[in-house]
């Protein structure tokens, strides 16, 4: 629990960090298509973040399985553990690439908007529409996943009276739900 509660922690300090990224300039000029992204002087820390997000994504189902086999299976609190990897992976797979591509502070106003269509963006470019298919996946199962998690914690913080993994489980929850109702333009720029 240590190891994904850090990897979690770690997702949300960086994608804080993230959310203040803006465009790289020349796609003003050169349009998104014919940038040569790696010659933003952000491009390494773009990278780095993207990165960090996917193997974040990646690590959470691993993590479950090391406690599941540590512990046989024994007083593992599954809930609060899917919660955490579906926030996870809704912040490594499908935040990170629209935060650290500037697309948050483009459509709040903060820097101008441009066509930026993310399949010659990082995410794009190296995943191609895998990347795509994950966020929907991502997103399928957020939509059945969050009532039906939130319902579990309930239940199992009053029966077992463990009203801090109840929270931790709600606060998860309603995170990875924030992320897809507060993120402006997210559904357009992802469908361009």
């Amino acid at each position: 629990m240590l190891l994904q509660t850090a990897l979690l922690a770690t997702s949300v300090v960086l994608g804080l960090f993230a959310m203040s990224f803006t465009p790289y300039e020349k796609i003003y000029s050169d349009g998104v298509w014919h940038t040569q992204f790696n010659l933003d002087p952000l491009y390494p820390m773009r990278q780095s973040l993207m990165i960090f997000g996917l193997i974040a994504c990646l690590s959470g189902p691993a993590f479950l399985a090391y406690e599941i086999v540590r512990k046989n299976g024994r007083g593992i609190d599954l809930v609060l553990h899917l919660s955490m990897i579906l926030l996870t992976c809704t912040i490594g797979w499908a935040a990170f690439p629209y935060w650290a591509n500037g697309m948050f502070q483009a459509y709040i106003g903060r820097a101008p908007w441009a066509d930026f269509d993310p399949k010659p963006l990082i995410a794009g470019t190296w995943i191609g529409e895998e990347w795509r298919l994950g966020v929907l996946i991502v997103v399928l199962i957020s939509f059945c996943a969050i009532p039906l998690l939130f319902l579990l914690g309930v239940v199992f913080s009053i029966e077992q009276r463990t009203w801090r993994k109840g929270i931790a489980t709600a606060l998860c929850l309603v995170l990875t739900a924030a992320f897809f109702c507060l993120s402006p333009n997210y559904w357009n720029w992802f469908g361009d």
